[in-house]
């Protein structure tokens, strides 16, 4: 009995770590570019230090250091929900100067409106390309095509990677690891507006690492 659990364990360590670890890198290398030059990027001795942890000599899981480590793990701490305007104004909006600020500005005029597939009509809701569509047009007079995975391939300006996001860049994301299916709008600092999901509204959400696995490239429009 205390094998199967041990089993269980070992295969719950392996889907909510390692295997998140190894689609992340495998996303960036179907999105980023040149094959080779991600192969270079990846950091092959950071993914085989965190995989052999619970690795012993002979290459077996070391039973008792997984049990230790079960033991010291701690829940984090919940962090206390702010309302998504705040979170934004935490973001100094009065230092982005030019279409950038613009762009900010324009966004957070729609938090707390919900989502609706399909739309991008503040007065029915929007869907995630149809919001950053209308802030893009509304604040930069820029027309972006219809659809996020358009956007991600035709949508213009420059393609960028995470370390060079600047705010007012559109972050795009691929749930599935196939196909770009999310867009939303990077306000700095770790964190990006968006239109989630049905059932949702307009909020600010930190990049965490969830967006981080998902996350493909950015497309910066404005200089």
């Amino acid at each position: 009995m205390n094998r199967i659990i041990l089993n269980i364990f070992i295969a719950g360590m392996f889907m909510n770590f390692i295997y998140p670890e190894i689609q992340f890198q495998v996303n960036k290398i179907r999105f980023n570019g040149s094959l080779v030059e991600q192969f270079n990027q990846i950091d092959i001795n950071d993914l085989i230090i965190n995989s052999e942890k619970y690795l012993d000599n002979m290459g077996n899981f070391n039973k008792n250091l997984i049990q230790k480590k079960s033991k010291e793990y701690k829940e984090p701490p919940k962090k206390k929900n702010m309302p998504t305007d705040e979170v934004l104004s935490t973001v100094s909006l009065k230092d982005i100067p030019g279409g950038r600020g613009k762009i900010l500005t324009e966004s957070k005029k729609y938090l707390g409106i919900p989502y609706s597939f399909g739309s991008k009509d503040p007065a029915t809701g929007f869907d995630c390309s149809g919001y950053v569509s209308y802030v893009y047009e509304k604040a930069i007079n820029y027309v972006l095509p219809a659809g996020s995975k358009f956007q991600f391939a035709n949508g213009g300006g420059l393609l960028v990677n995470y370390e060079q996001l600047q705010p007012g860049d559109l972050m795009f994301f691929s749930h599935t690891g196939k196909s770009i299916n999310h867009v939303g709008i990077y306000v700095g600092e770790e964190k990006f507006i968006h239109a989630p999901r049905t059932g949702r509204r307009i909020s600010v959400d930190e990049l965490g690492r969830y967006w981080k696995q998902r996350f493909v490239k950015g497309r910066s429009i404005v200089k």
